[in-house]
């Protein structure tokens, strides 16, 4: 007879792993509106400060990208259809 049962505490620590994973990335914010546009602000006004690149050419800053934003759709199909509508006219 084989026991299929794990050992609670294995399955325990599983579900721990599972929940921490799910949860990863989940940051609410709690604050009003205007704190949360106040602290992202704050935030890129960090990353530019410690990205910045002086050269000889100018000044190099690197760009602030939201995370975990999902693609942005292409246009392709309306970039399409414009040009078929210039190409008739």
């Amino acid at each position: 007879m084989i026991n299929t049962f794990p050992n609670f505490e294995d399955e325990l620590t599983r579900w721990d792993k599972y929940w921490a994973m799910y949860s990863a990335g989940i940051c609410e914010f709690t604050g009003t509106k205007k704190a949360e546009k106040a602290a992202t602000n704050a935030q890129v006004q960090k990353l530019f400060k410690e990205t910045i690149e002086r050269r000889d050419d100018g000044c190099y800053v690197r760009l602030s990208y939201k995370d975990h934003h999902p693609p942005l759709p292409d246009n392709e199909r309306i970039a399409l259809r414009r040009l078929q509508g210039v190409i008739k006219s």
